[in-house]
């Protein structure tokens, strides 16, 4: 398998029966290593780190719906108004703490689509 920068990850959320995907690009080592950094600087605010770089690397989601404005539900894509901030600021941190702070991204990982 060829990783490239252009790689992606489907990360399945794993709530409930329609178990929402948050998508995202493959993230360039000065990315990782600004992350790193802020996320373990003294003093630093680890949820806010987490969350600033999966925005950074969030590229789309599926399976994530809003209310529209009669009601009725509609998809969280990138071509919704601030789409990022419609995505539960719990799950950024917790997909960033378990697929970059506890063990690498493995590309054969069961449980994710790996990179497309």
């Amino acid at each position: 398998m060829r990783i490239t920068q252009e790689s992606r990850w489907e990360i399945e959320l794993g709530l409930g029966k329609e178990n929402p995907i948050l998508i995202t690009r493959r993230p360039t080592p000065e990315e990782k290593e600004v992350f790193l950094a802020a996320r373990f600087a003294l003093g630093s605010n680890a949820a806010k780190a987490r969350i600033e770089f999966m925005d950074t690397i969030l590229i789309g989601c599926e399976k994530l719906e809003v209310d529209g404005p009669g009601g009725e539900a509609v998809p969280i894509t990138p071509a919704t108004p601030n789409w990022k901030r419609e995505i539960d600021p719990a799950w950024k941190t917790s997909v960033i703490s378990q697929q970059f702070e506890e063990h690498p991204v493995k590309a054969d990982d069961a449980k994710k689509s790996g990179p497309r």
